[in-house]
């Protein structure tokens, strides 16, 4: 689990008041510290891997891809391939990695 400045702060309720932020927020700001907040605190991985697998952002595109190696199973595989094509290589390697990481763990 990664370290987190607000750890001792998270309660598992806030999750869906968070991902609210982190969607329509209209300050940038609170959008990206709502993102870094859901990364360390992935309940709900499937809603986050909706919400960044087409992300602008490379950092959210490659999350998708560490929560789908660390989560996902066959049905994730597809979005893989996709996201191995990925324009940015650190989450073309993110991909690459999850579908290693699918694979050995026999999904």
């Amino acid at each position: 689990m990664r370290y987190s400045r607000c750890a001792n702060m998270w309660s598992d309720e806030d999750f869906g008041v968070v991902l609210e932020v982190a969607q329509r927020d209209r300050d940038e700001r609170n959008r990206k510290n709502a993102a870094f907040l859901l990364r360390e605190h992935p309940l709900q991985w499937r809603q986050l891997v909706k919400l960044w697998h087409q992300s602008e952002l490379p950092r959210e595109r490659a999350w998708v891809c560490e929560l789908l190696a660390d989560h996902g199973d066959t049905g994730e595989r597809q979005l893989l391939e996709v996201l191995r094509k990925d324009p940015n290589g650190h989450a073309a390697q993110r991909a690459e990695e999850a579908l290693l990481a699918l694979e050995n763990r026999g999904e």
